[in-house]
């Protein structure tokens, strides 16, 4: 896999992401509470991060099918950095209001479960399926990483800079993704399944969920 150069620019990307979130789920929820001295908002926010998860991720499953994977990726990290840079904007201009983090935390979710649904199922377009378990292996190893340094490399970005700073580095770690993204070029093909109708197309995507370990976790947060 070292040798793919496809694949060395995607696993980049995606682990420019991971480490993302985890900064994001720290730092928002964090400002939250500078914020209202609220444990009940923070709470709120948190839970607006995941959501999404909930709301979309079947739907999010059935439409992944269909488009351009690369795009949606592209998309997701993009709407990311645009939402969260607005947070240092506007405590810079001291216009930020809790209603703006509710509003970020769940555009930031729902991006994140259009990110992670594209993430998933582009890596056999991308590798091939005789490769798609080292692949995927390779993805957990820096999956399981950034959920360690991510939250001290948040905490050390909210100590040195503020929680709402932390954020536009954060927005910036999104924007340079979105660069992995474009620079993979037009993929192969992708196989686009048989027309069904609407409850078949959302059971196969709750069979996807299910599959996708991280997509799991995420949505059983959400209910949670």
């Amino acid at each position: 896999m070292l040798r793919d150069g496809a694949f060395l620019r995607f696993w980049g990307g995606s682990s420019i992401s991971t480490l993302g979130n985890q900064v994001t789920v720290l730092a928002l929820p964090w400002l939250v509470l500078q914020l209202t001295n609220s444990p009940f908002q923070l709470g709120v926010v948190g839970a607006l991060e995941f959501v999404p998860f909930l709301l979309f991720g079947l739907v999010v499953g059935v439409y992944a099918d269909r488009w351009d994977r690369r795009i949606i990726l592209l998309a997701a990290d993009l709407v990311r950095f645009a939402v969260l840079a607005s947070v240092p904007l506007a405590a810079l201009l001291q216009v930020l209001t809790l209603a703006q983090l509710y509003l970020v935390a769940f555009i930031a979710g729902t991006a994140r479960v259009w990110f992670e649904v594209a993430h998933y199922s582009l890596i056999p377009n991308l590798v091939g399926p005789a490769r798609v378990v080292e692949a995927n292996s390779s993805l957990e190893v820096t999956e399981g990483v950034s959920t360690l340094v991510g939250p001290s490399l948040g905490g050390v970005l909210i100590r040195l800079f503020g929680a709402a700073n932390a954020l536009l580095a954060d927005a910036f770690s999104f924007l340079l993704a979105a660069g992995a993204w474009l620079s993979l070029g037009r993929l192969p093909p992708i196989e686009r399944p048989l027309e069904r109708g609407w409850r078949a197309q959302l059971l196969a995507g709750l069979r996807w969920v299910v599959e996708q370990r991280v997509i799991l976790e995420n949505t059983l947060s959400a209910i949670v």
